[in-house]
């Protein structure tokens, strides 16, 4: 139930957001330590991927990130 909560809660702000891009009103704020890496960008998703039974497999570089804005 937690999770089901969280992943409404994203899809209301997801929304949210969009609307600001819309209008032009969006900002991103990339805090000091916004980096995600390609694992930790897995381990994040793996509740989904256990629940829809997906199988990952991956190779991934470790050089690869993302600068993100965790909120978004």
């Amino acid at each position: 139930m937690v999770n089901e909560t969280d992943r409404l809660k994203r899809m209301i702000n997801n929304i949210l957001e969009f609307s600001k891009m819309e209008k032009g009103n969006l900002n991103i704020i990339l805090p000091d330590k916004s980096f995600l890496t390609p694992e930790r960008m897995m381990q994040e998703m793996n509740y989904w991927f256990e629940k829809e039974q997906f199988e990952i497999i991956t190779e991934l570089d470790e050089t690869i990130y993302a600068e993100v804005d965790p909120e978004k």
